[in-house]
């Protein structure tokens, strides 16, 4: 079996997503998706996302709080030391494909 970092999200965009520019000119989206976890769970996670180029201008002229969405991406977890000294980790997803879904339509295999 081959290892591979995959990761498929269904839920509605969770906030504003922010949008901008990078140093070199290309677009970058951070934005948050909410998911709910499965029965009988009335419970969700906020999972953090963030979207590069097109992607991204997908993001920024198709999506804000509250639009379903499914999206494919990876996960990629960083480690850090703050300014106070202890070490933090952050996890967020890339995506690399999003679309929009409607509340009722099932998508992704």
């Amino acid at each position: 079996m081959n290892d591979r970092n995959e990761v498929f999200l269904i839920g509605k965009v969770f906030g504003e997503p922010r949008v901008g520019k990078t140093k070199t000119g290309g677009t970058v989206a951070q934005f948050s998706v909410c998911v709910r976890r499965p029965e009988p769970s009335k419970s969700s996670d906020i999972i953090n996302v963030v979207a590069w180029d097109s992607v991204a201008e997908e993001v920024s002229v198709g999506f804000n709080d509250g639009t379903g969405i499914q999206l494919k991406g990876r996960i990629q977890k960083t480690s850090y030391i703050s300014q106070d000294g202890t070490r933090r980790s952050n996890t967020k997803v890339y995506a690399q494909e999003i679309e929009r879904t409607d509340e009722n339509r099932k998508v992704l295999p």
